[in-house]
């Protein structure tokens, strides 16, 4: 299960995590804090599979897990040099590249460069009245200045989407292709917390070339 060491403080957002799946750890209750580090405002620990995200104040916490987790030590205690290129694109040297190259860092930068490439997924109008066979799907289309983008999202599961514009349908998470003749796409099953993003590249709609991103940990 993936844990957070979270402030009192803020129930609401610990009741938020708390249905996501997260197990809530009270800061107040962990007798290795310093008053300083139990107080503090922020999330003092997120732990996800073997790793401990941890707040670079939080020093004797992270001597406590560091047996049982690798430590990624956040704020202060992360060196080194940053030069971003473009969206998503950038070189690092130090513990900041380190930290950069965690499969969840490289997680999140897909998620960004995929959503960045797909207009849809940015502002585009939501809705899961097309989508069959699916607890957690739905397609995404905005149409505004000319520009018409379709995403269809299925998530930790498969899905068939309905109605669809027919033509050629790519995977931004694979670069799979699939060819919509009859208005039905069918998405198999991608596992739990895998995702699937096919874009409509029909005639007149803003496509994607193929795969974004590399293939993660995560997203595969």
């Amino acid at each position: 299960m993936t844990k957070a060491i979270l402030s009192g403080k803020f129930p609401e957002f610990a009741d938020k995590l708390r249905n996501f799946g997260y197990q809530i750890i009270p800061s107040e209750t962990v007798s290795c804090f310093i008053n300083y580090e139990r107080d503090h405002a922020d999330m003092q620990c997120l732990i996800i599979e073997d790793t401990a995200f941890v707040l670079s104040c939080c020093q004797r916490l992270a001597k406590s897990l560091e047996n049982d987790y690798k430590i990624v030590h956040c704020g202060d205690n992360i060196t080194g040099n940053v030069s971003a290129s473009d969206f998503g694109k950038y070189t690092a040297s130090g513990k900041a590249n380190e930290s950069l190259n965690y499969p969840l860092a490289q997680h999140i930068r897909k998620l960004n460069l995929i959503r960045r490439a797909v207009t849809a997924l940015q502002k585009g109008q939501y809705t899961t009245s097309n989508v069959s066979n699916s607890n957690m799907a739905f397609t995404r289309r905005y149409t505004a200045n000319g520009l018409d983008s379709l995403a269809c999202v299925t998530i930790s599961g498969g899905a068939t989407f309905n109605n669809l514009p027919n033509g050629k349908y790519i995977d931004a998470v694979t670069g799979d292709v699939k060819n919509v003749s009859n208005g039905t796409l069918s998405v198999p099953s991608v596992g739990s917390a895998n995702m699937r993003v096919y874009v409509c590249c029909a005639p007149g709609f803003e496509g994607i070339s193929g795969r974004i991103g590399d293939v993660g940990t995560y997203l595969k």
